[in-house]
Protein backbone atom coordinates (compact mmCIF):
# COMPACT_ATOMS: atom_id res chain seq x y z
CA UNK A 1 0.00 0.00 0.00
CA UNK A 2 1.64 3.44 -1.21
CA UNK A 3 2.24 5.38 2.00
CA UNK A 4 -0.08 9.24 1.37
CA UNK A 5 2.84 11.74 1.74
CA UNK A 6 0.54 14.49 0.79
CA UNK A 7 -0.04 17.47 3.38
CA UNK A 8 -3.52 15.90 5.04
CA UNK A 9 -1.84 12.73 5.29
CA UNK A 10 1.59 13.53 6.90
CA UNK A 11 -1.06 15.50 9.38
CA UNK A 12 -3.44 12.83 9.92
CA UNK A 13 -0.39 10.27 10.59
CA UNK A 14 1.79 12.56 12.79
CA UNK A 15 -1.71 13.31 14.88
CA UNK A 16 -2.53 9.69 15.22
CA UNK A 17 0.79 8.52 16.10
CA UNK A 18 0.98 11.62 19.07
CA UNK A 19 -2.87 11.06 20.31
CA UNK A 20 -1.86 7.22 20.20
CA UNK A 21 1.12 7.68 22.90
CA UNK A 22 -0.79 10.15 25.20
CA UNK A 23 -3.52 7.57 25.55
CA UNK A 24 -1.41 4.65 26.36
CA UNK A 25 0.95 6.84 28.37
CA UNK A 26 -1.93 8.61 30.20
CA UNK A 27 -3.56 4.76 30.84
CA UNK A 28 -0.36 3.39 32.39
CA UNK A 29 -0.21 6.34 34.54
CA UNK A 30 -3.20 6.50 35.64
CA UNK A 31 -3.55 2.00 36.44
CA UNK A 32 -0.18 2.18 38.82
CA UNK A 33 -1.18 5.67 39.78
CA UNK A 34 -4.35 4.39 41.33
CA UNK A 35 -2.44 1.14 43.06
CA UNK A 36 0.10 4.00 44.50
CA UNK A 37 -2.17 6.79 45.66
CA UNK A 38 -4.67 3.99 47.71
CA UNK A 39 -1.36 2.73 49.48
CA UNK A 40 -0.35 6.32 50.09
CA UNK A 41 -3.67 7.06 51.57
CA UNK A 42 -3.84 4.06 53.62
CA UNK A 43 -0.49 4.81 55.23
CA UNK A 44 -1.28 8.68 55.69
CA UNK A 45 -4.56 7.56 57.32
CA UNK A 46 -3.13 4.35 59.49
CA UNK A 47 -0.31 7.70 60.75
CA UNK A 48 -3.27 9.41 61.86
CA UNK A 49 -5.44 7.55 63.69
CA UNK A 50 -3.15 4.58 64.27
CA UNK A 51 -0.67 7.35 66.74
CA UNK A 52 -4.09 8.49 68.21
CA UNK A 53 -5.16 4.63 69.33
CA UNK A 54 -1.75 3.66 70.49
CA UNK A 55 -1.47 6.64 72.83
CA UNK A 56 -5.05 6.30 73.79
CA UNK A 57 -4.43 2.03 74.59
CA UNK A 58 -0.56 2.41 75.81
CA UNK A 59 -1.11 1.19 78.79
CA UNK A 60 -3.70 -1.70 77.88
CA UNK A 61 -2.61 -5.16 79.68
CA UNK A 62 -4.64 -7.55 76.74
CA UNK A 63 -2.53 -8.79 74.12
CA UNK A 64 -4.48 -7.13 71.06
CA UNK A 65 -7.52 -5.03 71.38
CA UNK A 66 -9.67 -4.81 68.45
CA UNK A 67 -10.67 -0.90 67.24
CA UNK A 68 -13.23 -1.93 64.51
CA UNK A 69 -13.74 -4.71 62.00
CA UNK A 70 -10.11 -3.21 60.07
CA UNK A 71 -7.90 -2.30 63.01
CA UNK A 72 -6.43 -3.71 65.38
CA UNK A 73 -3.87 -2.42 68.28
CA UNK A 74 -1.15 -5.05 69.51
CA UNK A 75 0.80 -4.68 72.34
CA UNK A 76 4.06 -5.66 71.46
CA UNK A 77 5.65 -8.21 69.02
CA UNK A 78 4.84 -11.46 70.69
CA UNK A 79 1.08 -10.61 70.05
CA UNK A 80 1.54 -9.82 66.06
CA UNK A 81 -0.17 -12.45 64.36
CA UNK A 82 2.54 -14.54 63.10
CA UNK A 83 2.45 -14.05 59.25
CA UNK A 84 3.25 -10.38 60.12
CA UNK A 85 5.99 -11.29 62.67
CA UNK A 86 8.05 -13.00 59.43
CA UNK A 87 8.30 -9.72 57.82
CA UNK A 88 8.80 -7.62 60.89
CA UNK A 89 11.82 -7.45 62.63
CA UNK A 90 11.33 -7.20 66.73
CA UNK A 91 13.13 -3.84 67.14
CA UNK A 92 11.51 -2.31 63.75
CA UNK A 93 9.74 0.93 64.00
CA UNK A 94 7.70 2.87 61.81
CA UNK A 95 4.88 2.42 58.86
CA UNK A 96 4.95 0.02 55.82
CA UNK A 97 2.73 -1.99 54.24
CA UNK A 98 3.05 -5.86 53.91
CA UNK A 99 1.40 -8.32 51.31
CA UNK A 100 0.80 -11.50 53.22
CA UNK A 101 1.19 -13.94 50.26
CA UNK A 102 0.10 -16.40 51.99
CA UNK A 103 -3.02 -14.98 53.33
CA UNK A 104 -3.12 -13.21 49.78
CA UNK A 105 -4.34 -10.18 52.34
CA UNK A 106 -2.66 -7.02 52.41
CA UNK A 107 -1.85 -5.20 56.13
CA UNK A 108 -0.73 -1.51 56.84
CA UNK A 109 0.85 -1.72 60.00
CA UNK A 110 2.27 0.90 62.34
CA UNK A 111 5.62 0.23 64.87
CA UNK A 112 6.02 2.77 67.45
CA UNK A 113 7.49 3.06 70.49
CA UNK A 114 5.20 4.08 73.90
CA UNK A 115 5.86 5.18 76.79
CA UNK A 116 3.85 3.87 79.80
CA UNK A 117 4.14 3.34 83.40
CA UNK A 118 6.08 0.18 83.08
CA UNK A 119 8.65 1.74 80.70
CA UNK A 120 9.01 1.74 77.20
CA UNK A 121 7.40 -0.90 74.71
CA UNK A 122 6.89 -1.32 70.97
CA UNK A 123 3.35 -1.07 70.34
CA UNK A 124 1.79 -2.28 66.98
CA UNK A 125 -1.43 -0.84 64.81
CA UNK A 126 -2.77 -3.43 62.01
CA UNK A 127 -5.24 -2.28 59.82
CA UNK A 128 -6.48 -4.56 56.84
CA UNK A 129 -6.66 -2.64 53.81
CA UNK A 130 -7.55 -5.26 51.36
CA UNK A 131 -11.05 -5.16 52.58
CA UNK A 132 -11.66 -1.58 51.33
CA UNK A 133 -8.83 -0.76 48.45
CA UNK A 134 -10.10 -2.01 44.78
CA UNK A 135 -9.03 -5.05 43.87
CA UNK A 136 -7.00 -5.67 40.98
CA UNK A 137 -9.80 -6.98 38.24
CA UNK A 138 -11.58 -3.56 39.50
CA UNK A 139 -8.30 -1.31 38.71
CA UNK A 140 -7.52 -2.95 35.52
CA UNK A 141 -11.93 -2.65 35.23
CA UNK A 142 -11.63 1.06 35.64
CA UNK A 143 -8.10 1.72 33.30
CA UNK A 144 -10.04 -0.19 30.62
CA UNK A 145 -12.98 1.95 31.08
CA UNK A 146 -10.69 4.75 30.94
CA UNK A 147 -8.27 3.86 28.14
CA UNK A 148 -11.57 2.83 26.17
CA UNK A 149 -13.10 6.29 26.68
CA UNK A 150 -9.78 7.68 25.63
CA UNK A 151 -10.13 5.62 22.43
CA UNK A 152 -13.36 6.56 21.80
CA UNK A 153 -12.03 10.60 21.97
CA UNK A 154 -8.91 10.28 19.85
CA UNK A 155 -11.89 8.66 16.93
CA UNK A 156 -14.03 11.08 17.18
CA UNK A 157 -11.01 14.11 17.25
CA UNK A 158 -9.09 11.94 14.68
CA UNK A 159 -12.47 11.95 11.93
CA UNK A 160 -12.42 16.09 12.69
CA UNK A 161 -8.70 16.36 12.27
CA UNK A 162 -8.96 13.77 9.24
CA UNK A 163 -11.42 16.05 8.11
CA UNK A 164 -9.69 19.23 9.00
CA UNK A 165 -6.54 18.30 7.32
CA UNK A 166 -8.31 17.14 3.77
CA UNK A 167 -10.67 20.19 4.06
CA UNK A 168 -7.25 22.16 4.06
CA UNK A 169 -5.39 20.05 1.76
CA UNK A 170 -7.93 20.04 -1.03
CA UNK A 171 -7.10 23.67 -2.65
CA UNK A 172 -3.17 22.70 -2.50
CA UNK A 173 -3.94 19.75 -4.56
CA UNK A 174 -6.12 21.70 -6.50
CA UNK A 175 -3.57 24.61 -7.32
CA UNK A 176 -0.82 22.15 -8.24
CA UNK A 177 -3.66 19.93 -10.87
CA UNK A 178 -4.14 23.41 -12.38
CA UNK A 179 -0.69 24.34 -12.15
CA UNK A 180 0.20 20.82 -13.85
CA UNK A 181 -2.56 21.30 -16.73
CA UNK A 182 -2.67 25.20 -17.47
CA UNK A 183 0.04 25.18 -20.02
CA UNK A 184 -0.50 28.96 -21.17
CA UNK A 185 -0.07 30.65 -18.26
CA UNK A 186 -3.12 31.83 -18.13
CA UNK A 187 -5.12 33.17 -14.70
CA UNK A 188 -5.48 30.10 -12.29
CA UNK A 189 -8.30 30.15 -9.69
CA UNK A 190 -8.95 27.84 -7.11
CA UNK A 191 -13.07 27.35 -5.83
CA UNK A 192 -13.94 27.11 -2.19
CA UNK A 193 -13.66 28.92 0.81
CA UNK A 194 -9.29 29.40 1.31
CA UNK A 195 -7.48 30.32 3.49
CA UNK A 196 -5.56 33.33 3.89
CA UNK A 197 -2.52 31.72 3.33
CA UNK A 198 -3.96 29.99 0.18
CA UNK A 199 -5.43 33.62 -1.04
CA UNK A 200 -1.60 34.86 -0.74
CA UNK A 201 -0.18 31.86 -2.11
CA UNK A 202 -2.52 32.27 -5.44
CA UNK A 203 -2.27 35.64 -5.66
CA UNK A 204 1.61 35.24 -5.67
CA UNK A 205 1.80 32.34 -8.05
CA UNK A 206 -0.67 34.51 -10.87
CA UNK A 207 1.69 36.82 -10.94
CA UNK A 208 4.91 34.71 -11.22
CA UNK A 209 3.19 33.29 -13.69
CA UNK A 210 2.19 36.32 -15.53
CA UNK A 211 6.21 37.41 -15.56
CA UNK A 212 7.27 34.19 -16.79
CA UNK A 213 4.48 34.26 -19.30
CA UNK A 214 5.51 38.13 -19.88
CA UNK A 215 9.63 36.79 -20.30
CA UNK A 216 8.64 33.97 -22.76
CA UNK A 217 6.66 36.50 -25.09
CA UNK A 218 9.48 38.52 -25.33
CA UNK A 219 12.04 35.66 -25.72
CA UNK A 220 10.00 34.47 -28.92
CA UNK A 221 8.99 37.89 -30.21
CA UNK A 222 12.76 39.10 -30.26
CA UNK A 223 13.68 35.64 -31.79
CA UNK A 224 11.14 36.27 -34.34
CA UNK A 225 11.78 39.67 -34.75
CA UNK A 226 15.73 39.47 -35.46
CA UNK A 227 15.71 36.46 -37.63
CA UNK A 228 13.25 38.21 -39.89
CA UNK A 229 15.02 41.06 -39.78
CA UNK A 230 18.65 38.82 -40.55
CA UNK A 231 16.76 37.84 -43.87
CA UNK A 232 17.09 41.25 -45.88
CA UNK A 233 20.79 41.57 -45.29
CA UNK A 234 21.33 37.72 -46.04
CA UNK A 235 20.11 38.64 -49.10
CA UNK A 236 21.81 41.05 -50.52
CA UNK A 237 25.03 39.50 -49.29
CA UNK A 238 23.94 36.13 -51.10
CA UNK A 239 23.20 38.22 -54.13
CA UNK A 240 26.24 40.01 -54.19
CA UNK A 241 28.11 36.48 -53.49
CA UNK A 242 26.65 35.59 -57.16
CA UNK A 243 28.22 38.22 -58.55
CA UNK A 244 31.31 37.94 -57.33
CA UNK A 245 31.01 34.22 -57.75
CA UNK A 246 31.78 35.27 -61.86
CA UNK A 247 35.35 36.93 -60.73
CA UNK A 248 38.16 34.64 -62.33
CA UNK A 249 40.56 35.30 -59.45
CA UNK A 250 41.10 32.66 -57.60
CA UNK A 251 41.40 34.12 -54.06
CA UNK A 252 38.23 36.08 -54.50
CA UNK A 253 36.87 33.21 -55.31
CA UNK A 254 38.30 31.16 -52.53
CA UNK A 255 36.34 34.00 -50.25
CA UNK A 256 33.88 34.03 -52.09
CA UNK A 257 33.98 30.22 -51.39
CA UNK A 258 33.87 30.75 -47.38
CA UNK A 259 31.56 33.88 -47.80
CA UNK A 260 28.78 31.10 -48.85
CA UNK A 261 29.56 28.16 -46.27
CA UNK A 262 29.00 31.23 -43.68
CA UNK A 263 26.10 32.44 -45.22
CA UNK A 264 24.28 28.78 -45.34
CA UNK A 265 25.25 28.31 -41.56
CA UNK A 266 23.48 31.91 -40.40
CA UNK A 267 20.47 30.75 -42.78
CA UNK A 268 20.41 27.53 -41.00
CA UNK A 269 21.01 29.00 -37.57
CA UNK A 270 18.01 31.38 -38.65
CA UNK A 271 15.55 29.19 -39.34
CA UNK A 272 16.70 27.08 -36.20
CA UNK A 273 16.03 29.99 -34.55
CA UNK A 274 12.36 30.08 -36.02
CA UNK A 275 11.72 26.95 -35.25
CA UNK A 276 12.55 27.08 -31.86
CA UNK A 277 10.67 30.33 -31.04
CA UNK A 278 7.24 27.96 -32.40
CA UNK A 279 5.21 26.15 -29.69
CA UNK A 280 4.25 23.57 -32.08
CA UNK A 281 6.63 20.71 -32.33
CA UNK A 282 7.82 19.98 -35.69
CA UNK A 283 6.91 16.57 -36.92
CA UNK A 284 8.07 15.54 -39.91
CA UNK A 285 10.53 12.65 -41.21
CA UNK A 286 14.10 12.82 -41.29
CA UNK A 287 15.92 9.81 -43.10
CA UNK A 288 19.23 9.08 -41.36
CA UNK A 289 21.54 6.86 -43.59
CA UNK A 290 25.01 7.09 -44.20
CA UNK A 291 25.24 10.24 -47.12
CA UNK A 292 23.34 12.36 -44.71
CA UNK A 293 26.13 12.00 -42.12
CA UNK A 294 28.45 11.99 -44.49
CA UNK A 295 27.96 14.95 -45.66
CA UNK A 296 27.20 16.78 -42.18
CA UNK A 297 31.06 15.89 -41.65
CA UNK A 298 31.81 17.49 -45.35
CA UNK A 299 30.51 20.15 -44.61
CA UNK A 300 32.61 20.72 -42.09
CA UNK A 301 36.32 19.82 -43.89
CA UNK A 302 38.06 23.07 -43.87
CA UNK A 303 37.62 23.02 -39.76
CA UNK A 304 38.70 19.24 -39.65
CA UNK A 305 41.71 19.96 -41.90
CA UNK A 306 42.45 22.64 -39.49
CA UNK A 307 42.83 20.96 -36.64
CA UNK A 308 43.95 17.62 -38.22
CA UNK A 309 41.09 15.45 -37.12
CA UNK A 310 40.03 12.45 -38.16
CA UNK A 311 36.41 11.64 -38.52
CA UNK A 312 34.97 8.25 -38.30
CA UNK A 313 31.38 7.15 -38.62
CA UNK A 314 29.51 4.03 -37.89
CA UNK A 315 25.47 3.44 -38.12
CA UNK A 316 24.28 0.58 -37.20
CA UNK A 317 21.72 0.61 -39.87
CA UNK A 318 19.58 3.58 -41.82
CA UNK A 319 16.28 4.45 -39.87
CA UNK A 320 13.68 7.33 -39.93
CA UNK A 321 13.29 9.55 -37.25
CA UNK A 322 10.45 11.52 -36.81
CA UNK A 323 11.41 15.36 -36.31
CA UNK A 324 12.37 18.49 -38.78
CA UNK A 325 15.16 17.73 -40.82
CA UNK A 326 16.50 21.07 -40.01
CA UNK A 327 16.80 21.22 -36.02
CA UNK A 328 18.08 17.44 -36.19
CA UNK A 329 21.21 18.16 -38.76
CA UNK A 330 21.49 21.82 -36.96
CA UNK A 331 22.06 19.21 -33.46
CA UNK A 332 24.11 16.44 -34.50
CA UNK A 333 25.71 19.10 -36.84
CA UNK A 334 26.64 21.71 -33.62
CA UNK A 335 28.05 17.87 -32.09
CA UNK A 336 30.30 17.36 -34.55
CA UNK A 337 31.26 20.62 -34.91
CA UNK A 338 32.20 20.74 -31.28
CA UNK A 339 33.62 17.84 -31.34
CA UNK A 340 36.33 18.79 -33.79
CA UNK A 341 36.56 22.44 -32.47
CA UNK A 342 38.12 20.78 -29.17
CA UNK A 343 40.18 18.20 -30.73
CA UNK A 344 43.60 18.86 -32.67
CA UNK A 345 45.40 15.95 -34.09
CA UNK A 346 42.90 13.44 -32.82
CA UNK A 347 39.80 11.39 -33.72
CA UNK A 348 36.07 11.84 -33.75
CA UNK A 349 33.90 8.83 -33.27
CA UNK A 350 30.37 9.21 -34.31
CA UNK A 351 27.73 6.33 -33.46
CA UNK A 352 24.38 6.67 -34.53
CA UNK A 353 21.64 4.25 -34.14
CA UNK A 354 17.96 4.31 -34.02
CA UNK A 355 17.92 4.79 -30.11
CA UNK A 356 20.83 7.13 -29.80
CA UNK A 357 23.94 9.76 -30.93
CA UNK A 358 27.47 9.39 -29.59
CA UNK A 359 29.97 12.02 -30.73
CA UNK A 360 33.38 10.62 -28.83
CA UNK A 361 36.65 12.57 -29.09
CA UNK A 362 40.06 12.74 -27.33
CA UNK A 363 40.49 16.55 -26.94
CA UNK A 364 40.35 18.64 -24.37
CA UNK A 365 37.50 17.67 -22.85
CA UNK A 366 35.33 19.85 -20.27
CA UNK A 367 37.92 20.91 -17.76
CA UNK A 368 39.83 22.69 -19.91
CA UNK A 369 38.78 25.81 -22.78
CA UNK A 370 38.32 25.19 -26.57
CA UNK A 371 40.62 26.31 -29.04
CA UNK A 372 38.07 28.84 -30.47
CA UNK A 373 34.85 31.04 -29.57
CA UNK A 374 32.76 28.36 -30.81
CA UNK A 375 33.62 25.75 -27.55
CA UNK A 376 31.08 24.75 -25.52
CA UNK A 377 28.66 27.95 -25.77
CA UNK A 378 25.50 28.47 -28.14
CA UNK A 379 25.89 25.97 -30.11
CA UNK A 380 25.36 23.19 -26.84
CA UNK A 381 22.82 25.38 -25.93
CA UNK A 382 20.96 25.34 -29.42
CA UNK A 383 21.09 21.28 -28.91
CA UNK A 384 20.18 21.39 -25.61
CA UNK A 385 16.77 23.80 -26.34
CA UNK A 386 16.22 21.12 -29.70
CA UNK A 387 16.32 18.01 -27.44
CA UNK A 388 14.49 19.69 -25.07
CA UNK A 389 11.54 20.24 -27.60
CA UNK A 390 11.17 16.72 -28.71
CA UNK A 391 11.89 15.21 -25.08
CA UNK A 392 14.92 14.00 -26.20
CA UNK A 393 17.83 13.34 -23.43
CA UNK A 394 20.87 15.40 -23.67
CA UNK A 395 24.03 14.60 -21.80
CA UNK A 396 28.06 15.96 -22.23
CA UNK A 397 30.41 14.29 -20.06
CA UNK A 398 34.20 13.77 -19.53
CA UNK A 399 36.12 10.38 -20.85
CA UNK A 400 37.86 8.30 -18.45
CA UNK A 401 41.43 9.02 -20.14
CA UNK A 402 40.78 12.18 -22.42
CA UNK A 403 38.23 14.15 -24.10
CA UNK A 404 34.60 13.83 -23.77
CA UNK A 405 31.24 12.35 -24.86
CA UNK A 406 27.98 14.27 -26.25
CA UNK A 407 25.08 11.70 -26.37
CA UNK A 408 21.48 12.07 -27.75
CA UNK A 409 18.61 9.58 -26.37
CA UNK A 410 16.15 9.00 -28.46
CA UNK A 411 12.54 8.67 -26.36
Amino acid sequence: MKLDNSTSGILIRTYLFGATLIVIFYAVIFYFGTSLTEDNNSVKRLAIIGDYYLEKHKDIELKSIKINPLLYIYADYSALPEPLQNHISRDWVGSATFHLEQLDVEFNVLAKEVNNDKGKRVMYAVENIDAIELKEEEVVILTVTVFGGGVLLLILASAYIINSARRISKPISELAEKLRDNEDFGFIKVEGNLSDEMVQMEEAMNIYRAKVAAAFDREKSFTRYASHELRTPMMVIKGSTSILNKSTDKKVLKQVGLLRESMEDMESLVQTFLFLARDQVESDTVLVDIKLLEGMVYKLNTLKESNAVEVNITLLAPFELIASHQLFTVALGNLIKNAINCTVGGTVNIFVSNKEIKVIDNGVGLSADPRSNEGFGVGLKIVHDICKKYHWQFSLVNNVNKGCTASILFR
